[in-house]
């Protein structure tokens, strides 16, 4: 039986993130993301089953990285010196949500049918 493992999530968390495994600081996130995956697992895994879910425990902690990233205020300096704020792009909060809807797509047969719990996590945006 195969297992999800910390270090292919986190091996794809960098990929997938750009970041650098030194002064690595989301164990949290990673850790979150497996766990709430291998809770919901229903089928002993094969080798394949085990990269889905590897995959969407990444997807999960990305979601949770970008989203955390995006709550930070960066103060930038115009050209004229005033100061403003600016926050991650919508963009990239949307392109993480459609990583995790489509690596959560690929476990169905292979966890819970908790699709209210999938779905019900989705941000809506009025805008």
């Amino acid at each position: 039986m195969a297992q999800i493992t910390y270090d292919n999530v986190k091996n794809l968390f960098l990929r997938i993130t750009g970041l650098d495994s030194e002064d690595f600081e989301y164990e949290d996130l990673i850790n979150g993301g497996i766990d709430f995956i291998q809770q919901r697992v229903c089928v002993q895994l094969d080798e394949a089953a085990a990269a889905k879910c590897e995959y969407a425990a990444c997807a999960a902690a990305v979601y949770d990285y970008v989203l955390e990233s995006s709550m930070r205020l960066k103060v930038m300096l115009s050209e004229n010196g005033a100061a403003y704020g600016e926050t991650a792009s919508e963009k990239g909060l949307a392109a993480a949500q459609r990583l995790k809807s489509s690596a959560f797509a690929a476990l169905r047969g292979l966890v819970r049918d908790d699709d209210f719990i999938f779905t019900g996590t989705e941000e809506q945006y009025d805008g």
